[in-house]
């Protein structure tokens, strides 16, 4: 290695971090293994899951989510035996199954280079860190490039696939998601193929963490189904509660000074089958000067005992949720999955996966960055982090030879070493661009009322001829 590339490699510690972490979790046998398992129907042949899977990492990290971009590039340098149409086709074939599985051995390994002394993004509630606090939530994939023959002439926007994740709130990564290549499928029967992934990886109790759409009496039963598990879900109207009256209501104050009510009780008529004994929690909150009160918020818990779960910490928990819509923003935004790729479901799918797995990939170098300078991660924008490694990664493309980066960057073996490698590259890196901006208060948002909401379709039910649902028609003031 000459003086020049030594040089090089020196200031850009951020690209060295990015590349170990990903060759740790997602190096040649790695991925050989999560396709065998999870490949299904698709098969290998000039195209390899590998190559792949790096071309997407090159049109995300370096070329701001332009697959085109990244596919004449590889074509370019003979990295690529084969057409750009053909990885198009391969990436519009992907096993939905190969995405979750994907996702899920890449954070399985990842988890593995945690710091010893994590720096989480909020602290979990005292009377909860024995479990491991999983949040829940749904999301569509939207703004599906209309090159498909039946997207032609559509003018409502198309939306790829639907998927459901899990956020541990413990570790700050994403664990697993599930999907459906219908973008208009609700996210309640996505809950057993999420839970079938989490099981794989699970060890002592565990919290999820859900909002009112998986209020129903199908859902806590899932939840529970394993010894250990619990659930703290929003409460939905169309779930009739009927209170038990021998227990007494408790009441109480949170720390905004804002009152609530804890009553036990059926959900369900206490003698359906499926009717589930619950605590419910009523949370009423205080109207701001000049505004209306919120809607109280309404919590259902299998944590029945008050005084070892108190309603405080579950409250704070629920509110804490908001963490994993944070998350979808974010790799919306940053991480380019407003700019699809692929223009079928199982290829939205795909990008959602890696986005993942790229998210996790900077939370992981936060925490390090976090411990290092001794303050809190959520002080710390991954936006900013991302463009510093963005940066320091094209830096690396572009001057330092394939054949330098194979002998500087051999495999690290195990775990514990590769810590120590990334400690000492994120020791002494710290800029004070990377601390969040302070929040402003911003104005209520405002809405025209000549606005129809639900305007959007599913390439799903494009591709296969399936009708539109039918929505309710609002009426305009």
């Amino acid at each position: 290695m000459d003086a020049f590339a030594k040089e090089a490699l020196s200031r850009l510690p951020l690209a060295e971090a990015v590349i170990r972490c990903w060759q740790w979790a997602m190096n040649g046998p790695a991925l050989q293994r999560i396709f065998d398992r999870h490949r299904g129907r698709s098969y290998e042949s000039a195209l390899t899951f590998a190559t792949i899977v790096d071309l997407t990492a090159k049109a995300l990290l370096e070329h701001r989510g332009s697959g085109n971009q990244a596919f004449e590039r590889a074509a370019e340098a003979n990295e690529l035996d084969a057409s750009k149409e053909a990885v198009y086709g391969k990436l519009r074939r992907i096993p939905i199954s190969l995405s979750d599985g994907f996702l899920q051995a890449g954070t399985q390994r990842l988890a593995e280079l945690l710091p010893r002394r994590s720096a989480r993004t909020a602290p979990v509630p005292k009377s909860l860190r024995h479990m491991e606090v999983l949040f829940v939530d749904g999301k569509k994939l939207k703004h599906v490039p209309r090159l498909l023959k039946s997207t032609r002439g559509v003018k409502a926007l198309v939306l790829g696939g639907k998927t459901i994740s899990a956020l541990s709130w413990n570790t700050c990564l994403v664990k697993a998601i599930h999907a459906n290549p219908d973008g208009e499928a609700s996210d309640a029967p996505l809950v057993p193929g999420l839970l079938l992934q989490l099981n794989e990886d699970v060890d002592g109790e565990r919290l999820f963490v859900e909002d009112r759409q998986f209020c129903d009496l199908v859902q806590p039963r899932q939840l529970t189904a394993r010894p250990g598990d619990h659930f703290l879900i929003r409460y939905n109207a169309k779930v009739h509660f009927f209170r038990d009256n021998s227990r007494k209501l408790r009441h109480g104050t949170d720390e905004a000074g804002n009152r609530f009510v804890e009553e036990w009780g059926w959900i369900g008529k206490p003698d359906d089958p499926r009717s589930v004994y619950v605590r419910r929690i009523t949370l009423n909150r205080r109207a701001t000067a000049g505004e209306k009160a919120p809607e109280p918020v309404i919590v259902i818990t299998d944590l029945l005992d008050a005084d070892k779960y108190p309603a405080e910490d579950l409250l704070e928990t629920y509110h804490a949720r908001w963490g994993i819509e944070n998350v979808f923003h974010k790799i919306t935004d940053v991480f380019h999955l407003n700019n699809l790729i692929s223009t079928t479901p199982e290829g939205t799918v795909f990008q959602f996966a890696f986005c993942m797995l790229l998210y996790n990939v900077i939370q992981l170098l936060t925490q390090y960055l976090a411990e290092a300078e001794k303050i809190p991660a959520a002080k710390i924008s991954q936006e900013n982090v991302f463009y510093d490694v963005h940066r320091q990664l094209i830096a690396w493309s572009e001057l330092i030879p394939p054949s330098i980066t194979a002998i500087d960057l051999r495999p690290i073996p195990t775990a514990s070493r590769l810590r120590v490698r990334l400690k000492q590259l994120l020791s002494d890196v710290w800029t004070s661009r990377w601390l969040k901006a302070p929040p402003k208060k911003r104005a209520p948002p405002h809405y025209d009322s000549a606005h129809v909401p639900g305007a959007h379709i599913s390439i799903f039910r494009l591709i296969h001829g399936i009708p539109e649902p039918k929505r309710p028609r609002r009426k305009r003031k």
